[in-house]
């Protein structure tokens, strides 16, 4: 069974009926595991407490145990229950593997989830979740725009917790593409404000936000993405050095970026008046670099802002797949975005 990204979600938390096996791929790894932990974890709720009903596979345990999927998909326990096996790291190599299980245990209750890498709309593994009416095939892509709001809201909100206009404008800034740094970052700061609560919510502040998320440092962060986008090349690689220096990651600056630019395609692309389109973005943005915003966005002009966001998407893949120091990597663009904005 094929579903869009959008239908993720709400697939995982009430599977459609009959659907016993699950395919979680995409570029978000973080994403995968996170929702590929949800599912076992409405067979098994505490993987570590019945070793009979989960089992966890890799592709180096089908090497030279030929029925070996099949065989724990068909089991049954001594204590009743369903089992569910924990597939991580499949692709095509097993996809005979998988289909040959799935046909053996069309009578089971079993549940199979497997988390594989960023598949093809070519991939036969791909292919074999979405024409079959027993299995999901679930689509992991990056938390951005206004799904990560949505994501920061609904997991604040379980701890009876609510993120005021500028807490909430500082995560979207201080949160990546990646789901499963984000979560790690939002249950920090879940115990940092002594959750979780019930009853009447407790508000979220930007300087909440800053005492427990290091990403959240507002002046140091804000110095870089707003020195590319003045093209400030200096100003830019100077600030970059000290947040690598601090120990930020490549990859969440990197994601950090991509999210400064969209939102000045986003106004540059809505037109109208760029003040009047900067007061409805979402989250909104904090007061004291919004005065700067809509100044480089006057000057920045649509062609140069959707240029330089090629360039991100080009880096990214770089800094996933590419042998070169992710930090290099970064650096070069970092000077890229700001011969662009320097013109």
């Amino acid at each position: 069974m094929k579903i869009t990204a959008g239908k993720a979600e709400a697939s995982i938390a009430n599977p459609p009926g009959g659907v016993r096996a699950f395919l979680l791929y995409g570029p978000d790894s973080g994403l995968v595991a996170a929702r590929a932990k949800r599912l076992v974890a409405q067979i098994v709720p505490d993987d570590k407490a019945d070793p009979f009903n989960l089992v966890r596979l890799d592709p180096e345990d089908l090497r030279g145990t030929k029925g070996r999927l099949t065989d724990e998909l068909t089991a049954t326990t001594l204590m009743g229950g369903q089992r569910v096996l924990n597939c991580k790291g499949f692709g095509e190599r097993e996809r005979a593997d998988v289909e040959i299980a799935l046909d053996a245990a069309e009578k089971s209750d079993n549940r199979l989830v497997i988390s594989a890498g960023d598949l093809a709309s070519s991939s036969k593994l791909r292919k074999l979740f979405e024409s079959r009416a027993d299995c999901l095939a679930v689509p992991c892509y990056a938390d951005e725009g206004r799904s990560l709001t949505d994501v920061i809201r609904d997991t604040l909100g379980k701890a009876g917790l609510e993120a005021d206009r500028d807490g909430l404008a500082a995560l979207s800034v201080a949160l990546g593409a990646d789901r499963s740094q984000s979560m790690a970052e939002l249950e920090k700061l879940i115990t940092y404000m002594g959750g979780p609560f019930t009853g009447e919510r407790q508000i979220v502040r930007e300087m909440d936000v800053a005492a427990i998320i290091a990403d959240a440092a507002p002046l140091q962060l804000d110095t870089y993405l707003y020195a590319v986008t003045n093209g400030d090349g200096l100003a830019a690689d100077r600030a970059l050095d000290r947040l690598l220096a601090d120990g930020q990651a490549p990859i969440r600056l990197h994601n950090a970026l991509t999210n400064h630019l969209n939102r000045f395609v986003s106004v540059l692309t809505a037109g109208g008046n760029v003040e009047h389109t900067v007061d409805n973005l979402r989250p909104p943005l904090f007061w004291k670099v919004k005065d700067r915003f809509i100044a480089q966005a006057k000057s920045m002009g649509e062609t140069r802002a959707l240029r330089a966001v090629k360039d991100l998407a080009t880096a990214g893949v770089d800094l996933r797949v590419s042998a070169l120091p992710p930090a290099l990597v970064l650096s070069r663009l970092t000077l890229r975005l700001c011969h662009i904005f320097g013109r």
